[in-house]
């Protein structure tokens, strides 16, 4: 189950790939989601996703050179998981 998909739905892509190979690029160029939070139910469990948000995609991420952190930005999700 794609978390990222779960919790944000059409409202956003949640591109991860791919800046510039050298990071300088000064406008981000990240165009597809490659990068993916995973999971999966516990037995009789129920999936209660909290808050999921892309880092490294805005400006000021970048270093006090320019650079964007990585060529990939990342997912970070926060979960819940409630026995029925």
């Amino acid at each position: 189950m794609d978390l990222w998909a779960l919790r944000q739905g059409p409202f956003d892509d949640g591109f991860t790939c791919c800046q510039d190979e050298y990071l300088r690029n000064g406008e981000s160029m990240l165009h597809e989601r490659v990068d993916l939070v995973l999971t999966r139910l516990p037995s009789g469990g129920e999936l209660m996703p909290i808050q999921s948000e892309v880092t490294g995609d805005r400006d000021n991420e970048k270093s006090v050179s320019g650079l964007w952190p990585s060529d990939h930005a990342c997912i970070v999700a926060t979960l819940k998981f409630k026995r029925k």
